[in-house]
């Protein structure tokens, strides 16, 4: 066995040569689409639960993480995740048919296994999804779809799923964000390179403008991704066009305008990045994760102001973008797919489909 050692390292180091190549070449429709289900494992990252040994912490943003657990599914996007009561979160993700599918777990029961709900069947998929609830009991995802060039939505309110039409020049995966009870936003890419949205509120509006709005002055590059700190304030963030991570935000208590695109310092290492993942906890709490050039996720928090630097989270290369959540207070899932090494097999990687999630409680 000893002789099969430099073997695994070698093969090991080419796949991860393999994918970064992958992640760094050219964009494809949508810029949050993950490499293809047969690659990788999807798992994901969430607090840690006392019959475990914690992960060593990382001291700067106060958070205990667990180590990967595997979801399994046959995915070929990045995941979506949302929290919509409390202890209840929900992924979705683009399967191997290209349909919706979901998976989810409420409280300590384990996690369902990945079905399409029978009211989305037939809804092929183009992008990632992008998940938020307005209120407990209510998803509302949106995503590019074939067959149609706008911004697709399918929602549920307590009974069944529904879907819509919101239209725009979309030309990246979309991101849907709650910024108050019953008050949401979706963002999207257009072909200009530009930021633009509309906005719902629950039982005063359809969605506004008629037509799509331009937000925040400048271009971006990647899918926008975007998180709320509390009510009236919206974070969204993307690459520029020298792929370095910048912001843009709006804050109704403080003048009630979009201020941005603004730069984060320290970004410029993150050239080629895919896109991110906001979670917003209060007004002077954000934490933004990212997977890097080098394929690692990373993680920055805002604590009034972009004071730290981004920090590598985990070492096992990712294959998709993260997808985070807040489902209790002080507690943060995250979801992607990763590279799963097998130890005990004749290879050093196997690369197999599906997700994987770990999670983290902020002391």
């Amino acid at each position: 066995m000893a002789a099969l050692q430099p073997i695994r390292r070698l093969v090991s180091s080419a796949l991860v040569v393999v994918a970064l190549l992958a992640a760094l070449g050219p964009a494809v429709a949508s810029p949050a689409v993950a490499a293809s289900s047969t690659d990788a494992l999807l798992f994901g990252l969430l607090a840690a639960p006392a019959s475990l040994p914690p992960a060593a912490p990382t001291p700067q943003f106060g958070l205990n993480w667990t180590a990967w657990q595997s979801l399994g599914g046959t995915i070929t996007s990045a995941p979506a995740a949302v929290s919509w009561g409390r202890d209840r979160v929900t992924v979705f993700a683009r399967g191997g048919s290209g349909e919706i599918i979901q998976t989810y777990k409420e409280g300590a029961a384990p996690w369902s296994p990945w079905r399409t709900p029978d009211e989305l069947r037939g809804v092929i998929l183009r992008s990632a999804p992008s998940c938020t609830s307005w209120t407990a009991g209510t998803i509302n995802c949106v995503a590019l779809r074939e067959g149609y060039g706008g911004v697709f939505q399918f929602y549920w309110e307590g009974s069944a799923w529904a879907t819509g039409e919101l239209g725009g020049d979309a030309t990246s995966a979309p991101a849907i964000v709650a910024w108050g009870a019953g008050r949401m936003s979706v963002f999207v890419r257009n072909s200009n390179g530009n930021l633009i949205h509309r906005y719902w509120q629950h039982n005063v509006t359809d969605w506004v403008p008629p037509r799509w709005e331009a937000v925040g002055s400048g271009t971006i590059t990647s899918a926008p991704a975007c998180g709320s700190r509390g009510t009236g304030i919206i974070d969204c963030f993307a690459l520029g066009p020298n792929g370095v991570v910048q912001q843009l935000y709006y804050d109704e208590g403080a003048g009630a305008r979009w201020v941005g695109w603004n730069q984060l310092v320290g970004m410029a290492t993150f050239r080629g990045a895919s896109t991110i993942s906001a979670v917003g906890w209060n007004r002077n709490l954000l934490d933004l994760f990212v997977r890097g050039p080098d394929l690692r996720l990373y993680q920055i928090t805002y604590t009034g102001s972009w004071a730290q630097p981004w920090t590598p989270i985990e070492d096992r290369p990712l294959v998709s973008a993260p997808a985070c959540t807040r489902v209790e207070p002080g507690r943060l899932d995250c979801f992607a797919q990763i590279l799963d090494p097998q130890s005990q097999s004749a290879s050093a990687f196997n690369l197999a489909p599906g997700m994987a999630y770990r999670n983290a409680q902020r002391r």
